[in-house]
């Protein structure tokens, strides 16, 4: 029984040094187009910290397995590191609360008025905050041509909102508890550094709008962390489709998502591509499309991997780095 312990010992010795081998020598492929190891370092972080998929379950006081971190509306201490040293790497700035997004003086102006217009509609201190934080106004004002009276209902109703679901501070609890209850994760930059966002059918268990909402907000707010200066301040959303049923043409998803990037989240979406959309939810598509406003309607692209990987490849090059475009084809490889 000793040597079968001592043999058992150094098995388990040989498979993680085998598997922190092969981790390494994953890791490395982010070495390419140029980038220095600090660069390449930064990718891995970021992608590791923010894959609440792999994260090790642990015991909670009450002997339940937790994940670790799930999918919530707040930087976990590990995110806070990563995106530091992602704009060390890249020599970026956080995005400001007061950055001025090159507006032209007409522009400005409406900026200004809108503040003035809708401070004292704010109650809380994160209201008070959210207010004076110039991506979210500007993000309004966009979206309304700059019409102010117009964006100020918007904000209005969006702020009324916010008081219900309380989205400073939100998380999933199903994520605590299965990390595939959904997936939703950042995945790396694309090549204007704007955040992308990676999410599966496949890998998501609980399906229900009410979730959906839970974890696209979670995710929205979330991306507001990793803006950056300078950038342009949006995200991108890569879904894959792999296993998208019947149950999932529930309209009510499409009509809560509509809203969302619509009236509470305009202008933050810079593209959306569908991987591997099945016929089925053309029909999702036609309900959807003619509430969107034309410009968000334009940045859905839909994209067939499976068929043709070789000019999915290079469409996604035009968006990713090498890097991050294998892996996502890996990711849609292993979700179809």
């Amino acid at each position: 029984l000793h040597n079968l312990s001592q043999a058992c010992g150094s098995f388990l010795l040989m498979a993680d040094a085998i598997t922190e081998v092969a981790h390494e020598a994953t890791e490395n492929l982010g070495c390419r187009e140029g980038k220095s190891p600090l660069e390449s370092e930064a990718i891995i972080a970021v992608r590791k910290s923010f894959n609440h998929l792999e994260y090790k379950n642990w015991k909670d006081s009450e002997g339940k397995f937790r994940t670790g971190v799930g999918i919530a509306s707040e930087l976990t201490e590990d995110q806070s590191a990563a995106l530091s040293l992602y704009r060390e790497a890249w020599a970026l700035k956080h995005l400001t609360h007061g950055d001025k997004f090159d507006l032209n003086d007409t522009e400005l102006a409406a900026l200004h008025s809108l503040r003035d217009a809708v401070t004292p509609i704010a109650e809380s201190d994160d209201e008070k905050e959210w207010v004076l934080d110039n991506f979210n106004l500007m993000r309004f004002l966009r979206s309304r041509d700059f019409d102010v009276g117009s964006a100020k209902t918007s904000v209005q109703t969006t702020l009324e909102r916010r008081r219900q679901l309380n989205p400073y501070r939100m998380s999933c609890p199903g994520c605590l508890d299965d990390p595939h209850c959904g997936d939703l994760r950042f995945v790396g930059y694309d090549r204007l550094h704007r955040p992308v966002c990676y999410s599966s059918f496949k890998r998501s268990k609980n399906r229900t709008p009410e979730k959906t909402v839970v974890h696209t907000t979670c995710m929205l707010e979330k991306a507001r962390h990793m803006l950056h200066h300078g950038c342009p301040p949006q995200l991108l959303w890569i879904t894959s489709f792999a296993q998208f049923g019947f149950y999932d043409l529930n309209p009510r998803f499409a009509l809560d998502a509509t809203r969302l990037f619509t009236f509470h989240y305009p202008e933050m979406l810079g593209l959306f591509l569908c991987i591997d959309a099945p016929r089925m939810f053309s029909s999702v598509w036609k309900v959807c499309k003619p509430l969107l406003h034309e410009r968000t309607a334009a940045k859905i692209h839909f994209l067939d991997a499976h068929t043709d990987p070789t000019a999915a490849r290079k469409l996604l090059l035009q968006w990713f780095d090498e890097d991050l475009t294998d892996h996502l084809l890996t990711e849609f490889s292993v979700d179809y």
